[in-house]
């Protein structure tokens, strides 16, 4: 997850080709056109800690501890950020989301962790800084590092950023929406979606861009995802048109 192989796409449309006049990118939208999605970035958090038997706590250090305040903290921000949400917002959750996807630590009851590893992600809609809502998540980071450090050297944590994807902002009266409208037969309102994709890395390189494709989001992801044969029907159908209007 991450969209990494897109900017490389990019910069080479960029440098070697004509600027498209639209960017349609395919996510499941049931085709319909759907003209802003929220970013994401995803982030990894190693703390290292030293193993003893958990009897002797005054010998080693449980990563698995260390990562409780952590933990407690991107708790906190989720709560904030769903209270902070702006109810006029389009999009559904509102504001920024936070969630804990992964946690991986230890290896028996009776043994300090050596290892806790976890993974969150965040999701912004447009205009809002991701890394503005996490300095206060980097400055406890770093004390939790420090802190880990100073009862065992080997010990620390570190955090990296796995990926970041741009939001899709809204772009009224814009080229891909209109062209992806036209194709669909789309009347209805403007749309926006609370997932990310690789549209806000086209619309940074200054591309007009929409998305649309067949399927829904609500099966994506699922241990029985699918697409509908009448989705894919329509997709087909959408392309046949699209040829037949660059050939016009």
């Amino acid at each position: 997850m991450g969209c990494l192989g897109a900017p490389d796409l990019i910069a080479a449309i960029a440098a070697q080709l004509p600027a498209p006049a639209a960017v349609i990118v395919g996510e499941p939208t049931d085709m319909v056109a759907v003209r802003g999605h929220k970013g994401v970035s995803t982030f990894r958090v190693t703390l290292t800690g030293r193993e003893a038997h958990s009897s002797l706590t005054h010998l080693g250090v449980s990563a698995n501890m260390a990562a409780i305040p952590l933990l407690a903290a991107l708790a906190e921000l989720s709560a904030q950020l769903e209270r902070d949400a702006d109810p006029a917002s389009p999009f559904m959750p509102k504001g920024s989301t936070l969630t804990v996807g992964q946690i991986h630590g230890g290896t028996a009851t009776n043994i300090l962790a050596r290892e806790c590893v976890l993974l969150f992600d965040l999701r912004t809609p447009p205009g809002v800084d991701p890394d503005a809502l996490l300095a206060d998540i980097y400055a406890l980071c770093g004390r939790i590092d420090a802190e880990l450090k100073a009862r065992a050297p080997e010990a620390g944590l570190k955090i990296e950023r796995r990926s970041t994807t741009p939001a899709l902002a809204p772009e009224p009266d814009g080229a891909a929406e209109a062209l992806a409208r036209a194709l669909t037969g789309d009347n209805g309102p403007p749309r926006v979606v609370p997932y990310a994709a690789e549209a806000g890395q086209f619309q940074g390189a200054g591309f007009s861009t929409v998305i649309c494709g067949p399927g829904s989001i609500d099966q994506a992801h699922q241990p029985d995802e699918y697409v509908e044969r009448s989705q894919m029907e329509r997709g087909g159908a959408f392309m046949a048109r699209l040829v037949e209007t660059l050939r016009a």
